[in-house]
């Protein structure tokens, strides 16, 4: 059989177009710790560029074109994944570790400087995670937590007014220090009606 000229520019044409052509690869991103929990949110980047995030079940559809991108995955409280996939791969499995963060709470009594004893602290997180624990006789506890979250904190000790805050976590650790007020006292605070 016989393929004119034409024919076989036409079909050179067509596999280069296929090839050229743009592929995908779906990355499904998982906690390493417990291969069941899915990672929303995620950031994956291609060739250090953002190319999108993980939906509620955790996978993205990464489009590329040509030869296969770098790939970067990052999420707050987890360290960062990199690597490639190969020739044939429709989907990669990327299994991202938890980061830890220590969290040094120091509590005392406003008026004597006295450490307090006993003081209940508990940090939850905004996914409803919670840790807690209670001060030793210093007025020190370490807690746990997740790096690079934020947390609400509550302190609470007998004969003192509880106490509200906000910390975001680092990556590595931090500590925060209260006063207490005590129950039996008024005290007034004045703030600048600006900030």
């Amino acid at each position: 059989m016989h393929i004119p000229a034409a024919g076989i520019v036409s079909i050179c044409l067509i596999l280069s177009m296929c090839l050229v052509s743009g592929s995908s690869v779906m990355v499904i991103v998982f906690e390493q710790s417990d291969r069941t929990a899915l990672i929303p949110e995620a950031i994956i980047y291609a060739d250090g560029k953002i190319a999108g995030k993980t939906d509620l079940n955790g996978a993205f559809n990464l489009s590329f074109e040509g030869y296969h991108p770098n790939i970067r995955v990052a999420k707050g409280g987890y360290t960062d994944w990199t690597g490639t996939f190969a020739e044939n791969d429709t989907a990669i499995l990327v299994p991202l570790q938890v980061r830890n963060s220590t969290l040094f709470v120091e509590v005392f009594d406003a008026d004597t400087l006295i450490p307090v004893q006993n003081a209940h602290i508990i940090a939850t997180s905004e996914d409803g995670s919670r840790e807690d624990g209670y001060t030793g006789p210093e007025g020190k506890i370490q807690l746990a937590l997740r790096s690079d979250k934020v947390y609400n904190l509550e302190i609470t000790a007998q004969n003192f007014q509880v106490v509200h805050d906000t910390v975001v976590t680092s990556g590595d650790s931090s500590t925060v220090q209260y006063s207490l007020v005590r129950n039996d006292r008024i005290s007034i605070r004045v703030l600048d009606s600006l900030s």
